[in-house]
């Protein structure tokens, strides 16, 4: 079904006119999760790509109008209890009600989505061992899913296992070259393992795709320390 909706979408806006290219570029691909509305699925699609782009407060928004029009949407339950652990907001109460409700429904969706949902689960739970035991297993199975690999990528980033990160996010860019937020914590990675040229290759990578995060916050400050870095091992000693 979503498969088909995808392909209604495409040939609706292009008997409108749109051109192919802008089609390609500004399509999102509806992930394969579960539930009956299409609507709670739309709200959770752009909760999803308004997160990655940083707008939280508005991802947020759409998740929780998500759960508002399916109760019992378990991925959408997911990402909202995500949201809420992260550092974002910081509410571990609400974000451990969502995660644990999403748990308590993870047995009517897929073994994809129950495997995803366990993985958000013990990641914003703070038990390290078991994520990283469930990220393997998960892309063992799938290992094209790069938001997944992304996360996991991430995860080792906190961790200071830099190497290690820069193996997954390599392949994350590989596959979508795209992923802006993939680039960054690349480049952040190399930066920490004094790879400055490779990581100023990566922040401007980052900024290409999305121009508007080469001036905003932190990542300002990174991209410039990345660059001091970078401008000091080239001169002469």
């Amino acid at each position: 079904l979503l498969d088909a909706v995808d392909a209604v979408a495409r040939d609706v806006r292009r008997d409108l006119g749109e051109s192919l290219a802008a089609i390609q570029q500004s399509s999102r691909p509806l992930p394969k999760v579960t539930t009956p509305s299409l609507q709670a699925l739309k709200l959770y699609v752009d909760g999803s790509a308004l997160w990655g782009k940083g707008d939280y407060h508005t991802a947020v928004s759409q998740y929780e109008a998500a759960v508002a029009g399916d109760p019992e949407f378990a991925m959408a339950h997911a990402a909202l209890g995500s949201a809420y652990m992260s550092f974002i907001y910081n509410d571990r109460v609400k974000g451990r009600q969502h995660l644990e409700r999403a748990i308590e429904l993870a047995d009517r969706t897929t073994e994809r989505e129950r495997l995803t949902i366990q993985i958000t689960h013990a990641s914003s739970l703070d038990t390290p061992a078991q994520a990283e035991r469930l990220y393997r297993l998960y892309l063992s199975q799938y290992p094209d899913d790069a938001p997944m690999r992304y996360n996991f990528g991430s995860t080792l980033m906190r961790q200071e296992r830099f190497r290690e990160a820069i193996d997954e996010l390599s392949e994350v860019v590989r596959v979508v070259p795209t992923f802006a937020s993939a680039y960054v914590n690349l480049a952040t990675c190399q930066a920490s393992d004094r790879l400055h040229d490779q990581a100023i290759a990566n922040y401007d990578k980052a900024f290409a795709i999305e121009p508007a995060w080469k001036v905003g916050g932190n990542l300002n400050h990174e991209y410039g320390f990345a660059y001091g870095n970078y401008t000091y091992t080239l001169v002469p000693k």
